[in-house]
Parts: structure tokens; sequence; C-alpha cells
């Protein structure tokens, strides 16, 4: 369903809504929600949807908790319907509701997260909408290649993206392609926002590739490809396992045993958490040199934002 032309933007003209396709990550789907409730906060999205597709790793009964307590919207899938479909499902969905809802809770930009995502920093969304309000974009993204930019961490602007006469997400390996392809041709601006980068969020990667493998799913059709590509990369990022343990130490706090009621609980509890070394990262040009100079990354990185005051 195309995003409804005749219905106002919000009170602000500002708020974001959330989308994640989720399947056999029920760990990282549940630590993903625990961020964007617990760092980034609750007041910085006007809605969550996240859609299983068939799940059997116990997503369904996590997911259905977080629903019943109106921590997001469960877009349930009796089969596996692959990333790009599920996708166009939880957008048509925010889009079909926009006529209904008061001006606070309609969503004026849709923010599309993988599941092994986690949220660094509360100010994202803040410096987010700045770069769609500055450059008239359609879509905003961590650039990977000319004129592209990565669906992991994906944000667009549904009244210029979201058309009828524009592609949906496809039924492939890289489903955002054909939309993106669109949205240049059409005239449209596609600009690069550093939500790796600029550590806003920290993209583990591959997480459904390595559940496919412990799962042993051959008939799924990227088994294949996934027996090759199953380690997290975090998107290159040279602190990415530190923040990521960092995250979980949180989580680990905070939902106390892992249980669909511990998750709903600690997403409740308003108090909001800072992940120290969650900075934007030098240039890429400093980091380059630094390497040359035989400098560890990690080791000076992290020390150099030990000494920083508290992130934002």
């Amino acid at each position: 369903m195309p995003w409804p032309d005749h219905v106002a933007s919000s009170d602000t003209g500002g708020k974001v809504a959330i989308v994640v396709a989720n399947y056999q990550t029920r760990e990282l789907v549940s630590q993903l929600v625990f961020s964007l409730y617990r760092i980034l906060g609750r007041d910085q999205f006007v809605e969550l949807v996240v859609v299983d597709n068939a799940s059997s790793d116990g997503s369904d009964r996590t997911l259905r908790a977080l629903h019943d307590a109106e921590l997001l919207h469960l877009i349930r899938n009796r089969r596996q319907r692959y990333h790009g479909p599920a996708l166009n499902q939880a957008v048509s969905w925010l889009a079909d509701r926009q006529p209904g809802v008061p001006p606070q809770d309609r969503g004026d930009f849709v923010w599309v997260l993988d599941s092994d995502v986690v949220v660094l920093r509360r100010a994202v969304v803040r410096d987010a909408v700045a770069t769609f309000r500055e450059s008239g974009a359609a879509i905003i993204g961590q650039g990977v290649a000319e004129h592209r930019v990565a669906l992991n961490s994906l944000m667009l602007d549904p009244a210029k993206a979201w058309r009828s006469n524009l592609p949906v997400f496809e039924n492939s390996g890289s489903p955002d392609w054909a939309l993106q392809e669109a949205i240049r041709e059409s005239g449209h601006t596609i600009a690069p926002f550093p939500f790796n980068y600029g550590s806003y969020i920290l993209h583990l990667g591959r997480g459904t590739m390595s559940k496919l493998l412990e799962a042993g799913e051959r008939r799924n059709r990227f088994y294949g490809w996934a027996s090759e590509h199953r380690e997290p990369h975090y998107s290159d990022h040279p602190l990415g396992r530190r923040l990521h343990e960092a995250v979980l130490r949180l989580y680990e706090a905070e939902v106390e045993d892992d249980t669909p009621e511990a998750l709903v609980r600690a997403c409740e509890r308003p108090e909001l958490f800072r992940i120290q070394e969650a900075r934007p990262l030098p240039p890429m040009e400093e980091l380059v040199r630094l390497h040359e100079q035989g400098v560890d990354i990690t080791d000076h990185l992290a020390r150099r934002f030990a000494a920083e005051p508290k992130a934002d």
C-alpha cells in the first residue's frame, strides 16, 4: 500500500516509525528492542513494527509478549516470506494506519533496521531528521557503493519513497536495490548518513546467516551463502565487539533471566543508558594513517574515547 498523500504529517513533522523483519534471531531481536527502549528511548519513535517469518526459535513467544505489552506491533507470518516481502508488510501496515491515528502518533519517516542491529546513541533520530530536512532526500543511510546506501539501517521519507509508481522491496538477496535505483531515476536524492561510522548504531552482520547454519536449514535459499558468511563483521567498526559487549552487559543486568516477561519489564523501565565508547569515528584518512603507522586502532580509540566527556 502506498503512503497516503491526503493525510497531514505529524504534529512536529519529524517523527519516526521503525520496521524490522525477523527470522530465527530471538536473542538478537531482543537486544535490538532493548536498545530501542533503554538507549534510544520510547519518546524517539511513534511505532515499532516487527514481522516474524515463521520463526521456530522462540521468537514468536518473545515478540508476542512485547506485542501484548504494547511495546511493538507484531505481524506473524505462517511461512517464510523472506526479508523484502516482510518489510513491505510492515511499511504497508504503517501506511494503512496513518489516516486513523492522531497527528502526534503519525510517522513522517520510516527507519528500516535489521534484526542484528543495536542502537547506541539517542541522538540518531534528531540527527537523521536534520539530514532529511537539509538534503530533501527520499532515503538516507550509510554509503556502501556509489549512489547506494546499506539496508541494515536505512531511513526513508515514505511520502517520496513509498509511492505506487516506485518498486517495493524485492524478494531477493538485495531487496532494496531496485527501490534505490528507481528513487535516483525519479530525480529524488539518496543522502549519506553515518549510521555506522557515527556509532549511532552497531550492525553485527550475518545474524540470520549463523542461525540458518545452526538449524541446518538446507532448503533455505541463502543456506549456501550462509555457510561462508556466518561470523559477525560489525560493518568493520573498529570498536564493534567492544560496543556489542557493552550493550550485552546492560541487557544481561536488566533482563534477569532472558525470558519474554523479563524483557518486557526491562523495556518498560524509564531509565536510559549511555554507551561511553559510542562516539563518531575519526575521518577515514586518520584511521588509515594510524594503521599504516602500526597503531592498534581499537586500543587507540578506546583510550581516546574513555578520556572524553560522556557520550550524548
